[in-house]
């Protein structure tokens, strides 16, 4: 019976807070060339309270204007060469509004992450994205969670 008692609480509480949503890439590696900006296509999605994924586009669409918590990160495997840079955007009706970025000290795993208060309003498409200056192609990593994308919409 708690289970049932824990679940409904749940809902009740992301139906009081708003949407709530959170997807990652998994699976696979995916190819970034070098210098140009790419959508990341999160394949995976945890939850998406109000059913507003497009799974299709890689892209959240708000189903109510308001302010909403965004957060996001990328992370790509060994191979970029020390001193390059790589880059993470939220993009909203293909407009950059978030830019985060990094710089590799070494042939390692890079990643970089962040987070932002947007007013969203409905009809618009919030998108993450990414571009590394490494000289040749890189690869976007899959494990743990490190290419994320994660939107709560704030009471």
């Amino acid at each position: 019976m708690q289970w049932f008692i824990d679940i409904i609480v749940e809902k009740v509480i992301a139906a009081i807070r708003g949407s709530r949503f959170f997807a990652k890439r998994t699976g696979t590696t995916t190819d970034i060339a070098s210098g140009v900006w790419t959508k990341v296509a999160l394949n995976t999605v945890v939850f998406d309270t109000k059913n507003e994924w497009d799974s299709v586009n890689f892209r959240l669409g708000p189903g109510k204007a308001g302010y909403y918590q965004i957060s996001f990160g990328i992370g790509y495997r060994p191979g970029i060469p020390a001193g390059e840079k790589i880059l993470a955007a939220v993009k909203i009706n293909n407009d950059t509004k978030c830019l985060t970025s990094a710089h590799t000290s070494r042939n390692d795993y890079v990643g970089c992450a962040t987070s932002f208060l947007y007013y969203a309003g409905v009809g618009d498409w919030i998108e993450l994205w990414t571009v590394q200056y490494s000289g040749s192609t890189q690869q976007l990593d899959y494990y743990n969670e490190m290419n994320y994308l994660s939107i709560e919409r704030v009471p």
